[in-house]
Order: C-alpha cells, then sequence, then structure tokens
C-alpha cells in the first residue's frame, strides 16, 4: 500500500515528482497487537505511460456514467529517486 499527498495539479503524468509517498514495508499482528512498518521515500517520480494516465483520469472523474471501470488503472508505477552524493556517501 502507498500513501501520497495530493497536489493542486488535476492529474498525474508521466515524469511527474511526488513528495513524501509512504509505503507499507510490513504488517504483523502477535497477541493482538498490530505492527506496521512503512517506507517513506522523500522523492519519487511516475514511469507509468502517460497515455494510462489520461485515459484512467477521463474515465474515472468523467461526469458522463461508464457501464464499467475497466479502463481504471490499479496502480500507478513509481520510482524512488534518491540522491547519488547520498549513495556515494552511504547515507
Amino acid at each position: 500500500m502507498v500513501k501520497a499527498k495530493i497536489s493542486r495539479k488535476p492529474r498525474l503524468s508521466q515524469g511527474d515528482i511526488i513528495r513524501d509517498v509512504e509505503h507499507i514495508e510490513y504488517v504483523q499482528e502477535k497477541s493482538g497487537i498490530i505492527k506496521v512498518s512503512k517506507i517513506v521515500f522523500p522523492l519519487c517520480i511516475v514511469l507509468t505511460q502517460d497515455c494510462d494516465l489520461a485515459q484512467d483520469y477521463k474515465f474515472r472523474w468523467s461526469k458522463k456514467q461508464t457501464p464499467n471501470e475497466d479502463k481504471w488503472l490499479l496502480s500507478v508505477i513509481l520510482a524512488p529517486i534518491y540522491n547519488v552524493e547520498h549513495i556515494y556517501t552511504g547515507e
């Protein structure tokens, strides 16, 4: 599961940079206590094809009723962006 902050832009586009993306790494339940481990990526880039994102936006947010949701995307492909200096120094 991924959670991201909403921007003022009407829709996502390929190449958009998103801040503070939360990714649920795992969930454990032991003796009724739930432990959730998450990773927060400071920056991610959208890799999903722009034509797919545009089609999803058109059919998902259109005022016209559609008979089914087969044009809706189930997920969007993101990749974390790393600062090369941090990689070199091991941060």
